[in-house]
């Protein structure tokens, strides 16, 4: 999926977790800025796709591609509720729409684990 929008903010990379920190940032975007009722949508990345929202500022205006994730969740005694999350891949700053940004700072590749070939002769 993709949306397109502009930055209302850049969260701070946090570390959440109780017993294991994992690494956190969100964005939030306003789309539909013409329309009376404006939505701010919040995506995030989790780990190493942290950096992805660096030189990215309040104002730019991004298109996003992301995935939509789900998780089941119940307390004691109370019925089962969802939360949703909606899970940022790739973000690229538009030009055309008056930034002078145009960098693709998309995550980097996953990491093989296929072996180096650091002793190839050339």
């Amino acid at each position: 999926m993709e949306v397109q929008g502009r930055v209302h903010y850049v969260g701070e990379t946090l570390e959440v977790g109780s017993t294991t920190k994992i690494k956190k940032r969100e964005l939030l975007l306003v789309i539909d800025e013409d329309q009376e009722y404006p939505q701010n949508i919040k995506l995030e990345v989790m780990g190493g796709r942290c950096e992805m929202f660096d030189g990215i500022g309040k104002g730019d205006i991004v298109t996003v591609k992301y995935r939509l994730e789900g998780r089941l969740y119940q307390k004691v005694n109370e019925p089962e509720t969802a939360f949703n999350t909606l899970k940022a891949w790739q973000i690229v700053v538009n030009k055309a729409a008056g930034n002078s940004k145009t960098e693709d700072v998309s995550a980097p590749a996953e990491i093989s684990s296929a072996p180096d070939d650091d002793d190839l002769p050339f």
